[in-house]
């Protein structure tokens, strides 16, 4: 068995790349099932790559506006992550080894400590960001709900969402931060007080945008949504106006500023349009922040006199005033990340034992069974409560005997260091040889993914 990890993020992947490869919550399942159905029950070949037909055990994807990433459980890490990988090349229509220099590979502990640090807002473009715990979290339900999740990621994503939530109400990592969203509405240099914006989308990311827009004073907000009620539901949070999607060209000739924040899997707006906007208001420029991915607004946008246009990439160059105390937090919040990592691995390893404690039991006991059987059969004469009364005494005594050397085995493997008494026990009471020292994860998914 395998924890492995395949991702790309801001900081490995440009922006052009990653959108190529994102998803949205609603497509996670489908994905997940994509990841099965088509890739991982199916033995194909790839140039110069020969993929496993083993079934992956476990999987969950972690999507954003910053990252991909595919955790897994598989009986094979190499042919695991290369399988993986094919699935990501037929997602974004990649060449095989195009995306090599872009993605990350990892295995065991330092999954472990990977996820904790993302939870934990140590690896976002805004330090501390808290709104990534909620997308982890999501995450996991979504493979929940796939029925792509066993006992590993589940005791993991539990395990990290523990330590992401300590993060987050012992540090001040989160408390002098800023959203995705409070960052753009940094990056607009124009007089907010007094700007006209327009919010494209009513996700998260834009109820956001529009609470920062509110802490900076910005009076008039209007909001655009292709499902109108939940634009009017964003309007009423913060007393801003609605205006049905049908409205969007006459909204971008009044409009300053632009936030768009949809997930639709392509450009809403081109050159074209925000030309025809901009010849059509009495002066003056527009100035547009894309938070979505994949991108809102055409990137030939930014080519047109008086237009300044961001995305999400351009929020990597934001001023941060709280930096220095961000930073300060760092040691505390990796403390409790270290905590979270050895609780994990500490479980892990305890399970480590279970086939072989499981066979040790059953081979004492089967032995204490024949004797009892032998003794009962000649002691003549006794009567069904005797019987009785010998067979518990007998029980008794194999499971106190059992009873410490199976805690210390557990011990020791919860520590780390289970393996060479593992081999031991195998050794002395000559175990079945072929049971692995690291317990194998059963895929209960694997045949049922529809």
């Amino acid at each position: 068995m395998a924890l492995i990890l395949l991702g790309l993020n801001h900081k490995t992947t440009p922006l052009d790349l990653r959108e190529r490869l994102s998803f949205s919550s609603g497509q996670l399942s489908a994905a997940l099932s994509d990841l099965y159905n088509n890739y991982l029950l199916a033995s194909e070949e790839t140039p110069g790559k020969k993929l496993s037909s083993e079934p992956l055990c476990e999987a969950l994807i972690l999507s954003t506006c910053n990252r991909l990433e595919i955790y897994a459980v598989v009986q094979d890490h190499q042919k695991g992550g290369d399988t993986i990988e094919q699935f990501l090349m037929q997602q974004g229509s990649f060449r095989w080894g195009s995306l090599d220099k872009y993605l990350y590979r990892l295995a065991g502990h330092d999954v472990v400590e990977h996820l904790m640090r993302v939870a934990s807002g140590l690896d976002s473009m805004i330090l501390g960001e808290p709104q990534i715990i909620g997308q982890v979290s999501e995450a996991f339900n979504a493979a929940q709900q796939a029925r792509t999740t066993g006992t590993v990621l589940s005791h993991l994503l539990a395990e990290v969402l523990h330590t992401g939530k300590r993060v987050y109400t012992e540090t001040p990592i989160s408390r002098h931060t800023t959203s995705t969203s409070h960052a753009a509405v940094q990056l607009i240099q124009t007089n907010l007080a007094s700007a006209r914006v327009l919010i494209l989308g009513a996700g998260e990311v834009a109820i956001q945008a529009a609470r920062a827009l509110r802490m900076h004073h910005v009076e008039s907000i209007t909001c655009i949504n292709r499902t109108q009620t939940r634009a009017v539901d964003l309007a009423e949070q913060i007393q801003g106006k609605a205006l049905p999607w049908k409205a969007l060209p006459q909204a971008l000739v009044r409009a300053d500023v632009l936030i768009a924040t949809t997930s639709a899997p392509g450009i809403l707006l081109n050159r074209q349009a925000i030309q025809a906007a901009l010849t059509l208001r009495e002066g003056g420029g527009m100035t547009i922040v894309d938070l979505a991915v994949p991108r809102n607004i055409e990137p030939a946008v930014a080519e047109l006199p008086g237009v300044h246009l961001y995305n999400i990439d351009s929020l990597q160059a934001t001023l941060d005033k709280n930096l220095a105390l961000r930073q300060a937090a760092i040691p505390q919040v990796e403390a409790i990340i270290k905590e979270g990592v050895e609780s994990f691995l500490s479980w892990l390893h305890s399970r480590q034992v279970i086939p072989v404690l499981t066979s040790f039991r059953s081979k004492i006991s089967t032995l204490a069974d024949a004797e009892i059987k032998l003794a009962l059969n000649r002691m003549e004469g006794l009567n069904q409560q005797s019987q009785q009364a010998v067979v518990r005494a007998i029980h008794r005594i194999v499971n106190k005997i059992l009873h410490e050397p199976t805690e210390r085995l557990k011990a020791r493997a919860a520590s780390g260091d289970g393996l060479i008494y593992v081999r031991a026990l195998q050794d002395l009471f000559a175990l079945d040889a072929s049971l692995a020292s690291i317990e194998r994860v059963d895929c209960p998914c694997a045949n049922s993914i529809s």
